[in-house]
């Protein structure tokens, strides 16, 4: 869904709104990109883990900064929520 050819039909008119928090600094197009690049590498991660292949090579707070984001970009209170309750 987050791929350049649904910028014109779905992104361009709707990601502001479903991702308010994103930076007003990017056009819809930047943070679509963002969006798919940071979705393609939890996928890549989430990939690893359920076929059970080692992850410790990975950068995993590299992993965790973008699925922070990604949430942050969508709901400030929760990627809130997410952050206390990592630090249970």
């Amino acid at each position: 869904m987050f791929t350049f050819r649904f910028d014109q039909r779905i992104w361009q008119r709707h990601i502001l709104a479903l991702f308010p928090n994103s930076p007003h600094h990017l056009s819809e197009n930047q943070i679509r990109s963002q969006i798919y690049s940071d979705l393609d590498k939890v996928r890549e991660l989430r990939n690893r883990i359920a076929h059970p292949e080692p992850i410790v090579a990975r950068n995993l707070a590299e992993d965790f900064n973008r699925i922070e984001r990604l949430v942050m970009w969508r709901c400030e209170e929760t990627a809130s929520w997410m952050h206390r309750n990592l630090q249970a």
